[in-house]
């Protein structure tokens, strides 16, 4: 068994199903977040570490899912060749005067659209909760807590509409567990699935 942290109950891990960001978009996308930060708006910024694209947030998961979970993502995986994405552009979730959500946006992410679908399925059959809204690849880089300088924010974030953050090979999907402390969330990996062998 792994170790049950505080943050967890004895019998659940909170987890999430992710694409891992490369080490140079990773660090473009973090250059933007700091002019963002300098806005000064009342936002919680994810960490560096921490930059990834979700495919399923899954919650509270009990521990005798996890074994399941990873099956599942080895049957799927393979099926998908590895690819690339572009991590480019922007936006924000909730109403433009008002955001809720920052991100950064993923380009030729057919392939992750049509994994994830798959993955979800097979989540449906393992009767574990699947969001129902429309898959919309994204990469999280802060939430909005109050609207404290909230136009210097919304400037900050059209001056980063159109940035490139550059290609993210995508060559396996992860199942992660987060641990929440203090000082912001802790990711660990609980499973790998590497992607199927790319013939082209």
């Amino acid at each position: 068994r792994f170790p049950v942290s505080s943050n967890d109950s004895p019998s659940s891990y909170r987890t999430f199903i992710a694409v891992e960001i490369g080490d140079a978009p990773r660090g473009a996308i973090a250059l933007a977040q700091s002019d963002l930060r300098d806005a000064g708006a009342d936002a919680s910024w994810v960490r560096t570490a921490n930059l990834h694209v979700s495919v399923a947030f899954l919650g509270d998961t009990v521990l005798d899912a996890i074994p399941r979970i990873a099956a599942l993502l080895d049957k799927v995986t393979p099926l998908q060749p590895a690819f690339d994405v572009d991590i480019a552009g922007g936006g924000t979730f909730g109403r433009p005067d008002s955001p809720r959500v920052i991100w950064a946006g993923l380009r030729r992410a057919q392939p992750l659209v049509a994994l994830q679908a798959e993955i979800s399925r097979g989540l449906v059959e393992l009767g574990l909760p699947v969001d129902a809204r429309p898959y919309t690849p994204h990469i999280t880089l802060g939430r909005v807590k109050s609207s404290r300088n909230r136009p210097l924010l919304a400037e900050a974030i059209r001056r980063h509409a159109a940035d490139e953050y550059g290609v993210n090979r995508v060559s396996r999907i992860v199942h992660m567990r987060s641990i929440l402390n203090p000082a912001g969330s802790e990711y660990s990996v609980l499973h790998a699935a590497p992607l199927g062998r790319d013939h082209a």
